[in-house]
Parts: structure tokens; C-alpha cells; sequence
């Protein structure tokens, strides 16, 4: 009863830690959530699709309709970042990606004729792979603009002096039509932006809490008062539920410490 207790608490103070972790990665779409054939409320034109084989999700615009994607962000306009996982035919042109605040836009995107843009700034990617899965990154940090495609640099702009120091507050995107998949979609803001492999540091000390961009929360001590007025300690293991910043206690990882 006192480890349930002790849990029950943890849990409710979990919540809090989970929005300070909100900015280490967010998942736009998930998919987790929506079945097959839905047309998500984030999205006009858009539907799941599933893999019967797989069951892995993606969004395409239903047939012979043009598709429109809006989120609602809260990215510092100094340090964030975008990453995406796109299929893209060759006649999949036209995707376009807004960060907006206020009246300021900045504009970016990728699409099936290997092009990224970032503002005006337009390259040709040379690791695109033709009707094939691509993932795509753009980093801004401290003043410049980056973008990484299959974790391959492609080109870098100065960010105008103008959209500097701001927060956006709507992701938009556009144009996407029914020759594009979309796979995944995630943002992350703050200052700790990761390195373009997208892998983290964990952090030290062996009763040191982790977090993982999957979501899951290892805590390796936590102390729990007995019924004999002493105190017993655990490792437990938790995970975040699909599209909120709370988590779930996985009782199977319990154990005795």
C-alpha cells in the first residue's frame, strides 16, 4: 500500500517534470492514436493510412484534394528544431512549412524533387533517396539555420535579424498533395538541441533519473517508508502516454533495490 501510495505521488509529480521535458521532443501527429481512415482534426484533407502488414501509420491527403497541417508551438525563435519523415514521388511538389509569430514568417520545407529550402535559400540533396522514406532536420541555433537530410548537411543561412528573438506560436503547412507520406513530425525547442545523429548524453550517476525521446522515464531510487518506520527502495520504470505529458507506471519493472 505505501509503494502504491508512494507512486500515486510520483505520478502526479511527474506531470510537472513532463512539461519542463515537453521542449526535448513532441510528437506532432500522433498517429498512435488514430485509426485507420481517420481524417485528423490537426489536419484538412488529411488521412491515416495503415500498413495491414506492419501496422506502421503515415498521413496522405485524400485523393485529388490538396492537404493543410496546423499546430499550435511555443518554439523560441533562437534555438529549435524541426525534424520529419517524408516519402515523396517525383511529382510530390508544392509542400511548404510556416513557423509563424504575430505577422513574421519563416519559411521552410523539403520536397520530391530532392529540393530544400530554407527562406529563399533553395538546394538540391544529393543523398535523397527516389520513392523512398527520407527524414529531414532543420536546426536554428543562436542565429543560424541549418538543414540535415537522411544526416547528411545540406546548407546553413543566417536567420534575418528580424526573426530573431521571438517566439512562434503556429506551425502551418501546406500544399501537400496526394503524391506525398507523411511518416512522422517532431519539434523540439530550447536550448538543448541536440547533435544532427539526434542522439543525447545520458546523464550520470547510478540513482541518476533518465528520460529518453521515446518517452520513458528510469528511475532507479525511489525511497518508500515501511510499515516498521524504515524505508525500502526501488527501481521503476514509466511511460509517457501517447500525445500527453503524463506517464504510466510499467508495475513489471518494479523491483527491490
Amino acid at each position: 500500500m505505501l509503494i502504491k501510495t508512494a507512486i500515486q505521488l510520483l505520478c502526479s509529480l511527474v506531470f510537472v517534470f513532463g512539461q519542463t521535458l515537453a521542449s526535448a521532443e513532441t510528437d506532432l501527429l500522433n498517429l498512435a492514436t488514430y485509426a485507420e481512415g481517420t481524417r485528423v482534426p490537426y489536419g484538412e484533407n488529411m488521412v491515416v493510412v495503415q500498413d495491414e502488414k506492419t501496422g506502421e501509420k503515415w498521413l496522405k491527403a485524400a485523393k485529388g484534394t490538396s492537404g493543410r497541417m496546423n499546430f499550435p508551438v511555443n518554439l523560441p525563435s533562437d534555438s529549435f528544431e524541426i525534424t520529419f519523415e517524408i516519402h515523396g514521388y517525383w511529382r510530390a511538389k508544392g509542400w511548404t512549412m510556416f513557423l509563424i509569430a504575430d505577422e513574421m514568417q519563416f519559411k521552410f520545407g523539403m520536397n520530391g524533387d530532392a529540393y530544400t529550402w530554407i527562406e529563399d535559400s533553395l538546394k538540391k540533396v544529393s543523398v535523397w533517396q527516389e520513392n523512398a522514406k527520407n527524414s529531414a532536420r532543420f536546426v536554428v541555433k543562436a542565429g543560424i539555420a541549418k538543414v540535415y537530410v537522411n544526416d547528411v548537411f545540406v546548407q546553413k543561412i543566417t536567420v534575418d535579424k528580424d526573426k530573431q528573438g521571438l517566439t512562434y506560436t503556429n506551425l502551418r503547412i501546406i500544399n501537400i498533395n496526394e503524391h506525398y507520406i507523411v511518416h512522422s513530425l517532431k519539434i523540439k525547442g530550447g536550448s538543448d538541441v541536440p547533435a544532427p545523429s539526434g542522439t543525447t548524453t545520458p546523464a550520470n550517476g547510478d540513482c541518476m533519473a533518465t528520460y529518453t525521446v521515446e518517452g520513458k522515464i528510469h528511475i532507479p531510487c525511489l525511497s518508500v517508508s515501511n510499515a516498521l518506520g524504515g524505508t525500502n527502495v526501488y527501481d521503476i520504470q514509466m511511460q509517457q502516454q501517447a500525445g500527453k505529458m503524463s506517464f504510466d507506471v510499467d508495475m513489471s519493472s518494479i523491483k527491490p533495490r
